[in-house]
């Protein structure tokens, strides 16, 4: 706080600032308390935001080893490193498998023959012997439907460089060297997909690759020049009605596929909706619920956790609160007529959990909008502090601050990031509204057919129990049982709902609508298993049409680009004539093709391999293949490699070390801490008191203070003992018990272990651990006996600590969701403080000034006294 300047003690010569200071230093103290005592609870809430950081850490990497697939290791290893390499994943089959590499990935690439000494960029095809005029070259990149051609268009003027520059912008990686004269052309892909080849469209064209050394004939070449010659006919004009032919049979196939892979879509979904349907069944077996009561639940577990629903289960989501710190829920019905529900806080039930009552509200009047000089907020929806947008698409809630006053705040930037705190703009919007705020007429009575979601599942729930008379042993596993429910009803829901991507003309029998007719009967009757045995054949038959007209489309490449455009547009015609003017000239290009000297091309191939008797194809050699990552290397000969996969002992052996390494370190550091030593005696220094240290002794004595501030809590030991509890727990395997200790795996105590390390495990025969390296290695040699039995003790263990340090982290009143520590008293203690503190600063001030009006009054009246003895002094003196 800052101090006035004072010009005191002019006459009295009493120093009034150390007497001012002595007087009020009470006051002073009550201050420097409570900053000192705040300072504590600060430090305190790092402690525990680092505490919580590790054990939140801790609690999230458990999740995984819960679960049997958190401990299934494999290794797989090839017979030839040098054909192919291999790596095994928790999915992958134990035994051995046989390996053929029928063939390895390569990449398109030309090297072309050597031009003229002398010929550089700038060299012109004239110049490399091209004759006069222009013509195109057809560059073709990728086979079948997905083929990509482009002509290239080149004259006896074009330079070297020139082209180089065109194959570029076509999406081929094309160089000139001219050191050795060549020109180096490759695909940017690997595989089939990144084939490529070179053939004149004309013979001019044909002519300019001859003079650029890329002239080649390759099963490529040959097939590009065939895949435009089988539609030529007798004549220019029986040619154009080939190609015409061709197009609409082009588009059919197309239309084919489209058709038939959307039937295909529809009846896959039918099976997930009929079995979605008989699980839901399952799960609702023996539970007395009604339709209507299943229904709600549903609708229930589908909204999110805070949201509220009406009686017609219309589900209302929370919106915001408004001025006066109601919370609003809103709900926009299928015309996008929004409705709301105003919900008036009531008391606490004996939980301490706050109750309401539930308003219906009817809208009038337009969205709110307000002007800040030139800026103009609008509000997205009609619900009081929703979402408000500025001219460039930043968000703002409504609300107020500590000063009653109405402001905007913002929460996303014009970019979508998220904002907070210090980086949150805030806009003063009182008195600058323009526009008509929103305004809801409230119903005088509260709806009670409204109830919280959570209230919903959880009444629901407990009539299932007492429904079905499930035991309290049984109770969890029943729950979860019922629970899930959630995603059978998300599977039906999504399958009515849905449209269909594509109509199904050939037969509306396969349409979602009549699917879901015929589904619904056959549940009805009982017998969805009989209905969905129907859809088999005319599955098989979808696909086979699928897969003829796939073939269709993929020979027939050349016509993709003008199958694309609208029939009668000068485009379309354009692009006919393209394609009759290439047919017409391939026969003749073809026949009489003049090859350059020396030029090398390699066709893109994909990797082709075996197992096990099934072909599968990759375009860059590497292979997943149901949890063997396979890369091929080389060809093999003759009966191949084998590949053999087991159980890695090793790996399942690291997992556990990995997760008592993982638990040691942070038992290790709150034992550290709760056993810190005293810091009796030390206070948080005030600024006076820093000023007289050096910065070394002020961090060494705050380091003290820091170190010590958990010493003895209360709640970081009932976070070690849930901890140190937990790892202790026996379970039982196949009817035999087991602890931690059954493996070699215990902690040394208190007595045996190194200071605060009682709580840390050790494995008997860790070659990394000194102190048991020599042990015999129990956990081992069960994993090597029985890893099955291994891995279920642990998945009990790990779920247990999961499971007790989820309950430590429960949301109260108290603490945050996922939180060790009590996050919200401390923020309201230190909040506290801070009232304290400018209580107490006021105070401070106040008598600083009345002091110092005394003494100004003082010397006021000295002033005087000594102006009247001078004035007798002098009459005295005459």
């Amino acid at each position: 706080m800052a101090s006035p300047i004072r010009m005191t003690g002019l006459n009295s010569g009493l120093d009034t600032e150390s007497i001012v200071k002595a007087l009020t230093s009470s006051y002073q103290n009550k201050v420097d308390k409570n900053k000192k005592a705040q300072t504590k609870v600060a430090w305190k809430q790092d402690a525990w935001k680092n505490i919580n950081k590790k054990v939140y850490s801790l609690y999230s990497s458990l999740d995984s080893l819960r679960y049997s697939s958190g401990y299934k290791t494999k290794k797989a290893t090839s017979s030839d490193t040098s054909k192919a390499t291999v790596t095994a994943s928790s999915t992958a089959f134990n035994g051995s498998q046989k390996l053929k590499i029928l063939n390895t990935a390569t990449s398109a690439s030309t090297t072309g023959a050597a031009l003229a000494k002398g010929t550089s960029n700038s060299t012109t095809l004239a110049e490399l012997g091209m004759s006069s005029g222009s013509g195109k070259i057809t560059l073709a990149m990728g086979k079948g439907e997905d083929q990509k051609t482009v002509d290239i268009s080149v004259s006896a003027s074009t330079t070297v460089g020139q082209f180089v520059n065109q194959l570029q912008e076509a999406g081929l990686s094309a160089n000139f060297d001219s050191s050795n004269g060549r020109i180096y052309l490759n695909a940017k892909e690997s595989g089939a997909k990144g084939d490529f080849t070179l053939a004149g469209a004309d013979s001019l064209g044909a002519d300019a690759l001859f003079a650029l050394g890329l002239s080649y004939s390759s099963e490529g070449t040959n097939s590009l020049y065939s895949s435009y010659t089988k539609y030529a006919g007798g004549s220019e004009a029986e040619t154009r009605a080939n190609v015409t032919a061709a197009l609409a049979s082009y588009k059919t196939a197309k239309s084919d596929v489209a058709e038939n892979n959307a039937s295909i879509a529809n009846i896959r979904a039918a099976y997930t909706y009929a079995n979605a349907l008989t699980a839901r069944d399952e799960a609702y077996k023996n539970s007395g619920l009604t339709s209507a009561q299943k229904d709600r639940y549903e609708t229930a577990l589908l909204a999110s956790d805070d949201a509220i629903m009406t009686g017609d289960n219309k589900v209302y989501t929370k919106a915001g609160t408004d001025k006066d710190g109601n919370i609003t829920y809103s709900y926009k019905d299928e015309n996008g007529n929004e409705k709301r529900i105003l919900a008036k806080e009531t008391g606490t039930d004996e939980q301490g959990n706050k109750t309401y009552a539930y308003y219906n509200q009817e809208q009038q009047g337009d969205f709110a909008t307000y002007k800040v000089g030139n800026v103009t907020y609008t509000a997205t929806t009609t619900v009081d502090a929703a979402v408000f947008k500025d001219e460039n698409g930043a968000e703002y809630s409504l609300g107020r601050d500590e000063n009653d006053k109405l402001i905007l705040t913002m929460t996303k930037d014009a970019e979508g990031n998220t904002v907070s705190g210090e980086d949150a703009a805030k806009v003063d919007v009182t008195d600058v509204t323009a526009g008509t705020t929103p305004n809801y007429v409230t119903a005088s009575s509260a709806d009670a057919s409204v109830s919280t979601v959570a209230d919903i599942r959880k009444d629901t729930e407990e009539l299932y129990l007492q429904n079905a008379g499930v035991a309290e042993a049984d109770k969890d596993q029943a729950l979860e049982k019922l629970r899930s429910v959630a995603g059978e009803a998300r599977t039906i829901r999504d399958f009515e709902n849905a449209t269909e991507a594509v109509t199904v003309d050939t037969d509306e029998t396969y349409t979602r609508a009549e699917l879901k007719a015929a589904i619904d009967e056959a549940h009805a009757n009982g017998n969805v298993n009989d209905a969905t045995q129907t859809f088999a054949e005319k599955l098989q038959a979808n696909r086979e049409k699928v897969t003829n007209a796939q073939k269709f489309i993929d020979g027939n490449g050349v016509l993709a680009s003008a199958a694309s455009l609208a029939e009668g547009t000068p485009e379309y015609d354009a692009a006919v004539d393209a394609i009759v003017s290439k047919v017409m000239n391939a026969a003749s290009l073809s026949a009489n093709q003049r090859l350059s000297e020396g030029v090398v091309h390699t066709a893109g191939e994909d990797a082709k391999i075996d197992l096990n008797g099934v072909t599968y194809t990759s375009e860059s050699g590497n292979f997943s293949i149901n949890g063997l990552n396979i890369t091929a290397l080389a060809k093999t000969e003759g009966e191949g490699i084998t590949i053999n996969t087991q159980t890695d002992t090793q790996g399942l052996y690291d997992k556990i070390k990995d997760f008592l390494s993982t638990y040691n370190d942070v038992i290790n550091e709150l034992t550290d801490i709760y056993n810190a030593d005293s810091a009796k005696g030390y206070e948080p220094l005030t600024d006076d008191e820093k000023s007289a240290m050096s910065d070394k002794q002020v961090e060494k004595w705050e380091k003290k203070i820091k170190d010590s501030l958990l010493r003895r809590d209360t709640t970081l030991n009932s976070i070690m003992q849930t901890m140190a509890n937990s790892m202790s727990s026996v379970y039982e395997v196949n009817g035999k018990k087991y602890s931690l200790a059954s493996f070699g795996i215990k902690t040394k105590g208190i007595l045996n272990s190194e200071a605060n390390r009682q709580y840390a495990y050790h494995i008997d025969g860790d070659a990394d651990d000194k102190d048991v390296a020599s042990n015999a290695d129990k956990l081992m040699a069960a994993i090597n006996d029985d890893p099955e039995s291994v891995t279920s003790f642990m998945k009990q263990l790990v779920d247990g600590l999961y499971k007790n340090l989820d309950k430590k982290m429960k949301s109260t009143s108290l603490r945050s969701a996922y939180t060790v520590y009590n996050d919200k008293e401390m923020k309201t203690e230190y909040n506290s403080y801070t009232s304290q503190i400018k209580k107490w600063e006021d105070k401070l001030a106040a008598m600083e000034e009345r002091y110092y009006k005394q003494f100004a009054k003082m010397e006021s009246t000295l002033t005087k006294l000594q102006g009247s003895t001078s004035g007798l002094t002098g009459m005295m003196g005459r």
